[in-house]
């Protein structure tokens, strides 16, 4: 879209998406610009979002998890986001409420494709199994990650041959 575009032409545009993200009402427009100001790939500007998510003067706690979810899709930002998760999980437990809890471990999953990555998963939520409130998306994410990874094994060479037959 169009804000995207413009992040990518003008990273400095970010300080002014988080403005208008405070001023405007409409939810729908104030998460535009929470995706757009997340494109960004200068790493003074990325530790920037990141600090917002614990920052409920800006972001507020009920965007918390939008946020995230749109710097956990950056490249730039994937790792550094689910750190600031395993960091933050206090908190992210007591300003997100019980169904937000439990987006958190299935929302995740769905953007995990290797192996490392489900490592990380299973070592950061693993412990929590026994908690009711997330025990079920814990579950959910675990195997959603097991059949993508097994997926990607099985056909990741055919795939790799495949394309090769299209490139130059």
């Amino acid at each position: 879209d169009i804000l995207s575009a413009k992040v990518y032409l003008e990273p400095e545009i970010v300080d002014e998406y988080l403005e208008k993200y405070k001023e405007v009402v409409d939810p729908d427009i104030k998460f535009d610009y929470l995706a757009a100001a997340a494109l960004v790939k200068k790493e003074d500007e990325l530790e920037k979002l990141l600090g917002l998510l614990g920052n409920f003067d800006v972001v507020k706690p009920q965007d918390q998890l939008y946020l995230f979810l749109f710097l956990y899709r950056n490249p730039k930002s994937k790792v550094r986001t689910f750190e600031w998760m395993t960091r933050n999980w206090v908190l992210i437990e007591k300003t997100g409420g019980e169904k937000t809890l439990s987006d958190y471990p299935v929302l995740t999953s769905r953007l995990m494709r290797t192996e490392e990555e489900l490592e990380k998963y299973v070592r950061f939520f693993g412990p929590m199994r026994d908690n009711p409130t997330v025990a079920r998306a814990i579950a959910i994410g675990e195997n959603e990650i097991k059949a993508r990874v097994e997926i990607i094994k099985k056909y990741r060479e055919s795939v790799f041959s495949e394309l090769k037959k299209y490139s130059g």
